[in-house]
Protein backbone atom coordinates (compact mmCIF):
# COMPACT_ATOMS: atom_id res chain seq x y z
CA UNK A 1 0.00 0.00 0.00
CA UNK A 2 2.77 2.45 0.86
CA UNK A 3 5.15 1.38 -1.89
CA UNK A 4 8.92 1.22 -1.70
CA UNK A 5 10.89 4.02 -3.34
CA UNK A 6 14.17 2.12 -3.03
CA UNK A 7 12.78 -0.68 -5.20
CA UNK A 8 10.80 1.57 -7.51
CA UNK A 9 7.44 0.30 -6.28
CA UNK A 10 4.79 3.02 -6.22
CA UNK A 11 2.32 3.14 -3.38
CA UNK A 12 -1.40 3.74 -3.50
CA UNK A 13 -1.91 7.52 -3.34
CA UNK A 14 -3.09 8.66 0.09
CA UNK A 15 -1.86 5.59 1.96
CA UNK A 16 0.85 6.38 4.45
CA UNK A 17 2.40 4.02 6.96
CA UNK A 18 -0.23 4.62 9.68
CA UNK A 19 -3.27 4.15 7.46
CA UNK A 20 -1.79 1.08 5.79
CA UNK A 21 -0.80 -0.43 9.15
CA UNK A 22 -4.26 0.16 10.60
CA UNK A 23 -6.03 -1.49 7.67
CA UNK A 24 -3.60 -4.40 7.44
CA UNK A 25 -3.79 -5.00 11.20
CA UNK A 26 -7.57 -5.24 10.87
CA UNK A 27 -7.83 -7.31 7.67
CA UNK A 28 -4.47 -9.06 7.45
CA UNK A 29 -3.85 -8.70 3.72
CA UNK A 30 -4.47 -6.03 1.14
CA UNK A 31 -6.76 -8.45 -0.73
CA UNK A 32 -9.09 -8.66 2.29
CA UNK A 33 -9.57 -4.89 2.66
CA UNK A 34 -13.16 -4.19 1.51
CA UNK A 35 -13.75 -1.84 -1.41
CA UNK A 36 -16.74 -0.37 0.44
CA UNK A 37 -15.53 2.11 3.08
CA UNK A 38 -18.77 1.56 5.03
CA UNK A 39 -17.40 -1.92 5.80
CA UNK A 40 -14.28 -0.44 7.35
CA UNK A 41 -14.84 -0.80 11.07
CA UNK A 42 -11.61 1.03 11.87
CA UNK A 43 -11.37 4.80 11.88
CA UNK A 44 -9.41 6.04 8.86
CA UNK A 45 -9.49 9.71 7.85
CA UNK A 46 -10.61 10.06 4.24
CA UNK A 47 -11.87 6.47 4.07
CA UNK A 48 -14.24 6.98 1.09
CA UNK A 49 -11.50 8.51 -1.06
CA UNK A 50 -8.92 5.91 0.00
CA UNK A 51 -11.31 3.02 -0.63
CA UNK A 52 -12.11 4.34 -4.11
CA UNK A 53 -8.42 4.75 -4.91
CA UNK A 54 -7.59 1.27 -3.67
CA UNK A 55 -10.52 -0.23 -5.59
CA UNK A 56 -9.36 1.43 -8.80
CA UNK A 57 -5.80 0.16 -8.32
CA UNK A 58 -6.45 -3.45 -7.25
CA UNK A 59 -4.76 -4.86 -10.36
CA UNK A 60 -1.61 -2.75 -9.89
CA UNK A 61 -1.47 -3.51 -6.16
CA UNK A 62 -1.69 -7.26 -6.89
CA UNK A 63 1.07 -6.98 -9.49
CA UNK A 64 3.44 -5.08 -7.20
CA UNK A 65 2.75 -7.47 -4.34
CA UNK A 66 3.58 -10.40 -6.61
CA UNK A 67 6.76 -8.74 -7.88
CA UNK A 68 8.01 -7.97 -4.37
CA UNK A 69 7.12 -11.27 -2.68
CA UNK A 70 10.09 -13.57 -2.28
CA UNK A 71 9.58 -17.12 -3.52
CA UNK A 72 10.65 -19.61 -0.88
CA UNK A 73 9.61 -22.78 -2.69
CA UNK A 74 12.08 -22.68 -5.58
CA UNK A 75 13.94 -25.98 -5.91
CA UNK A 76 17.71 -25.60 -5.77
CA UNK A 77 20.24 -28.05 -7.16
CA UNK A 78 22.84 -26.74 -4.70
CA UNK A 79 22.90 -27.30 -0.97
CA UNK A 80 23.23 -24.45 1.49
CA UNK A 81 26.88 -25.43 2.00
CA UNK A 82 27.49 -25.25 -1.76
CA UNK A 83 26.24 -21.67 -1.75
CA UNK A 84 28.38 -20.49 1.18
CA UNK A 85 30.79 -17.71 0.29
CA UNK A 86 34.33 -18.97 0.59
CA UNK A 87 36.08 -15.73 -0.22
CA UNK A 88 36.89 -13.63 -3.25
CA UNK A 89 38.95 -14.92 -6.16
CA UNK A 90 42.27 -13.16 -5.49
CA UNK A 91 43.43 -13.20 -9.13
CA UNK A 92 40.15 -11.86 -10.48
CA UNK A 93 39.78 -9.14 -7.84
CA UNK A 94 43.41 -8.06 -8.22
CA UNK A 95 43.01 -7.78 -12.00
CA UNK A 96 39.70 -5.92 -11.71
CA UNK A 97 41.05 -3.45 -9.14
CA UNK A 98 44.02 -2.80 -11.43
CA UNK A 99 41.74 -2.15 -14.42
CA UNK A 100 39.61 0.23 -12.38
CA UNK A 101 42.56 1.93 -10.70
CA UNK A 102 41.04 0.93 -7.37
CA UNK A 103 43.93 -0.67 -5.53
CA UNK A 104 42.60 0.62 -2.19
CA UNK A 105 39.58 -1.64 -2.63
CA UNK A 106 41.85 -4.68 -2.66
CA UNK A 107 42.86 -4.00 0.94
CA UNK A 108 39.19 -4.01 1.96
CA UNK A 109 38.46 -7.55 0.73
CA UNK A 110 37.67 -9.46 3.93
CA UNK A 111 38.72 -12.88 2.71
CA UNK A 112 40.17 -14.58 -0.33
CA UNK A 113 39.26 -18.08 -1.40
CA UNK A 114 41.85 -20.76 -0.89
CA UNK A 115 42.68 -23.03 -3.80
Amino acid sequence: LTGDAADGVPGVPGFGAKRAATLLARWGTVEQIPDDPAAWDVRIPGAPRLAATLASMREEVALYKRLTTLATDVPLAESLGDLAWRGADREHVTRLCGELDADAVLARVPRFATA
